[in-house]
C-alpha cells in the first residue's frame, strides 16, 4: 500500500494558492483534474480517470501493475482479487487495520474496475488509439 501512496503537487508560478485534496487517485486522474484546474472542458471524448476536485461517486484506484485485474483501493478498503481471478476468493480489508469486510458489498466497484480494464484492453488490442487521435485532429 505504501508504494502507491504518492502525492501529486501542482505548482502555478506566481500564485500562492495553498490547497490540499486528499482524495485517492492515480495517474489516470491527472489529465481530467489538471484540465479542470486550468478551466478547460474535455472535448476529445473518452477519458479514463476522474477529476479529483469534482467527482462525486465512489472513487477507487485499480492498480493493475501491482495487483490482479479487478483489484482496487478505495479510501477505506483494499480489495484483492487472487491469481485465479475468482471474485468469490477475493479479500477486502480495511486500510487502517486487518478488519476483513464482506466482499459482496464491493461487487459494484469490482464490476466498474473490471469494466475499465476491459475497455482499456479493447482500445489497446484493437489499436483504437490511432482512430481516436485521428478523429480528434479532424474535430
Amino acid at each position: 500500500e505504501d508504494v502507491m501512496n504518492v502525492p501529486l503537487i501542482v505548482r502555478v508560478p506566481g500564485e500562492n494558492l495553498g490547497y490540499t485534496n486528499s482524495k485517492i487517485g492515480s495517474q489516470l486522474d491527472f489529465f481530467p483534474t489538471i484540465l479542470n484546474i486550468m478551466g478547460y472542458k474535455n472535448n476529445k471524448g473518452i477519458v479514463f480517470g476522474r477529476d479529483l476536485n469534482n467527482y462525486e461517486g465512489e472513487n477507487f484506484v485499480a492498480p493493475q501493475s501491482l495487483m490482479n485485474e479487478g483489484s482496487f483501493i478505495t479510501e477505506e478498503v483494499i480489495f484483492k482479487v487472487p491469481k485465479t481471478r475468482n471474485f468469490e476468493e477475493s479479500e477486502a480489508k480495511e486500510k487502517d487495520g486487518d478488519t476483513i469486510r464482506n466482499i459482496y458489498q464491493y461487487a459494484d466497484i469490482y464490476n466498474k474496475a473490471m469494466n475499465e480494464v476491459t475497455m482499456s484492453d479493447y482500445i489497446l488490442k484493437t489499436d483504437l488509439m490511432k482512430d481516436i487521435l485521428e478523429n480528434s485532429k479532424n474535430n
